[in-house]
């Protein structure tokens, strides 16, 4: 949800209600097992238009996708995605647009983590390997990104609450998490220009 507001290119998507009917359907037994024995309630993307594949290892940025990549780059460390590596990039591409998937990762307790809008926040994304949009593939550096900044400043805390109401019953998270990932969101609000002048940083 955080990634629609901010008008980032994510497929649309649903949390989806698996009926024990249907899993009653399904003949592998293993299978039949896993769906059995798991959450009644899976997340889902619309499927992309024909022409989207995955991102390519080392792939550079065309110019005219430079500004949503370093907005991506800038919002993977934000929410602490660390799972958009060049050998597992989430990230499809029909060679004029951009669809960025799988964000289970993100708001993870990451080791040695620092906030981005403080020195040192972009290190764990800094080199190449770290991250698909790191240092060099960007074919040019955007010279801002205030559509981005602009796009942060519209979430204020009823906007976050309401992203924890959204929650299936099954996935609601500790009120101590619930904290924890409420106040990141709200300090990258408060510090989102220097957030993105320390992206810049580490992409020029």
């Amino acid at each position: 949800m955080i990634a629609k507001d901010l008008d980032l290119p994510v497929p649309e998507f649903f949390a989806v209600q698996v009926d024990p009917e249907f899993v009653e359907t399904i003949r592998e037994p293993i299978i039949r097992d896993l769906f059995s024995n798991s959450d009644t309630f899976a997340f889902g993307s619309a499927q992309l238009p024909t022409g989207f594949a995955v991102w390519g290892t080392d792939q550079s940025v065309p110019e005219a996708l430079c500004q949503t990549a370093a907005e991506i780059y800038t919002f993977d460390a934000i929410v602490i995605n660390g799972d958009r590596r060049p050998e597992n990039p989430n990230c499809m591409f029909s060679g004029s647009e951009i669809a960025i998937i799988d964000h289970e990762l993100c708001f993870s307790q990451e080791l040695f983590w620092r906030a981005p809008w403080i020195e040192g926040g972009f290190d764990s994304r800094r080199q190449p390997q770290q991250h698909i949009f790191a240092k060099p593939r960007l074919t040019s550096c955007p010279a801002d990104l205030n559509r981005f900044e602009d796009a942060w400043n519209t979430i204020d805390e009823g906007r976050v609450d309401a992203y924890f109401r959204a929650l299936p019953p099954s996935w609601k998270l500790e009120n101590h998490e619930a904290d924890r990932i409420r106040g990141i969101i709200l300090d990258s609000r408060a510090n989102i220009h220097e957030v993105v002048e320390r992206a810049l940083g580490a992409l020029r």
